[in-house]
């Protein structure tokens, strides 16, 4: 069930960005016209062998990949654009068409108005509504999508997307948001969390879900002199919003220790099976992997409303992805919006750069008792020294040391060195490796009614090794005084 996790309005420092960094920015990558897209810098991480099977991340399209750059052979660097802005609800007021302002706001997510032109042609893509001429204010416009959306006939399409990316750092949800809004304060901010805190994920994967279903689109005609009307010193540096696309959307993110791919195809068959079938055709399967999720999930609802919520289990997840029913009472919120430069009407991208550096592997041996006092070597993987887990690549082999010292009463002492190696071939975040585990065993022989002695004694102590490919943190040799 849905659980109420922050407000309905966002405060405005959810949108905290750097205006004049971006507006440096704009100058120094290229002082002369047009220029089309502001790049974003994203660095975060990948485990290689817990990548999702897809070929990159969400956006309009994935404009460049390089397997790496030329200073960093464990960076790759990936170059994705988005032309579309999600509109953040404390936005509202600034989102309307033909609203003018510079580019890099449209970054900044302040969407304030500097100049005021002449009348626009405007439209709704809704049935039984009619084209508009309306002044270029947010009042106007407000009135008009106001009053077709009052008369309109709502079809219900079968316009609903849904995509299933990966990620790393909260960071990356960014390209999402088509914006630089900080994302990780969006889902995880509070009142005791600073607003510029870069959020990381706590298990081995994260996985986000985008999904929205559009109720209509405003749009505008192209205006014909819109660059003889503002000042000609800003005209180079001036955008305006072209459309709005009105619906109901949802940005989840869920942490697992699932692999990527595993989970991106429980999420998937089961969004296809709730759309097509409804949710009490889940297999079992997928019931119990959503029995065992929690969501954030950031919504913008039929009417207009939006916020961060958390909600778990296979019930919250179905009454989240459902189908909305859109009316005159819930015509659809803002969802997005396109910009388009003054001076030509070419349309403006938002560039998100990817630097994916490669996470390391920390490997820590620990010995676990179970209830029954059976005692097991097992193996943990970290993808850093917090101890955040990962999945260790299935086919990397971990070396373990085993020495053992006995002693017979006829024989003497003798000693001897093996060598073992597993994998994790489970793609878990732990691997047993010795179970049960013994230590130190000793073996008696009666000797009279009441008496015994010993004959023989054993004693082993188990070391992990440091081997390529992995580091070992923690306590590495295990024997039966230390374990």
């Amino acid at each position: 069930m849905f659980n109420k996790f922050l407000y309905f309005v966002l405060i405005t420092t959810v949108t905290s960005c750097a205006t004049d960094e971006l507006d440096s920015q704009l100058s120094r990558n290229n002082s002369t016209y047009p220029q089309n897209a502001i790049t974003i810098d994203i660095n975060t991480t990948r485990n290689p062998y817990n990548l999702i099977s897809s070929t990159g991340l969400h956006s309009d399209y994935l404009a460049n990949t390089r397997s790496s750059n030329d200073d960093d052979p464990f960076v790759e660097e990936r170059i994705v654009e988005s032309s579309e802005s999600v509109v953040l609800p404390e936005l509202t007021p600034h989102i309307f068409l033909g609203n003018i302002m510079r580019r890099s706001s449209i970054v900044d997510c302040q969407y304030i108005p500097l100049v005021s032109v002449n009348p626009i042609s405007v439209a709704l893509t809704l049935p039984n509504t009619t084209t508009g001429i309306i002044n270029n204010t947010a009042t106007a416009y407000t009135n008009y999508v106001n009053k077709q959306t009052s008369q309109a006939t709502y079809s219900q399409n079968n316009e609903f997307f849904f995509s299933v990316e990966q990620f790393t750092s909260y960071n990356e949800l960014k390209s999402t948001f088509g914006n630089n809004s900080n994302t990780s304060f969006l889902f995880w901010g509070s009142s005791s969390s600073s607003e510029h805190e870069e959020r990381q994920i706590s298990k081995a994967t994260g996985i986000y879900l985008k999904f929205w279903q559009t109720s209509f689109k405003a749009i505008m005609d192209y205006p014909s002199d819109l660059a003889s009307q503002v000042p000609q010193n800003l005209v180079d540096s001036l955008v305006y919003i072209n459309s709005i696309t009105y619906g109901r959307l949802g940005i989840m993110t869920l942490e697992t220790n699932s692999t990527a791919s595993y989970s991106k195809t429980i999420l998937t068959d089961s969004y296809n099976t709730i759309m097509t079938k409804g949710g009490s055709y889940l297999t079992q399967e997928q019931r119990a992997f959503l029995e065992g999720c929690e969501f954030k999930v950031y919504l913008i609802y039929p009417n207009g409303s939006a916020g961060v919520e958390t909600i778990s289990g296979m019930d919250g997840f179905v009454n989240c992805i459902k189908k909305s029913v859109f009316s005159k009472d819930s015509p659809g919120g803002p969802l997005f919006c396109t910009f388009n430069n003054v001076k030509d009407n070419s349309p403006v991208k938002v560039r998100f750069k990817y630097n994916i550096r490669r996470e390391p592997l920390y490997v820590e041996m620990k010995t676990l008792k179970e209830s029954n006092g059976k005692e097991n070597l097992t193996l943990f993987f970290y993808r850093n020294i917090n101890k955040v887990p990962t999945i260790a690549n299935p086919r990397l082999s971990f070396k373990l040391r085993t020495d053992t010292d006995n002693w017979h009463h006829i024989l003497g002492n003798s000693h001897s060195t093996s060598y073992d190696y597993y994998q994790n071939s489970g793609q878990n975040t732990s691997l047993t490796i010795v179970s049960p585990v013994v230590f130190y065993r000793r073996v008696t022989e009666r000797r009279g009614r009441d008496d015994s002695f010993e004959i023989y004694t054993s004693d082993q102590e188990f070391t992990l090794e440091k081997d390529n490919g992995y580091e070992v943190i923690g306590m590495a040799k295990h024997t039966r005084l230390n374990h």
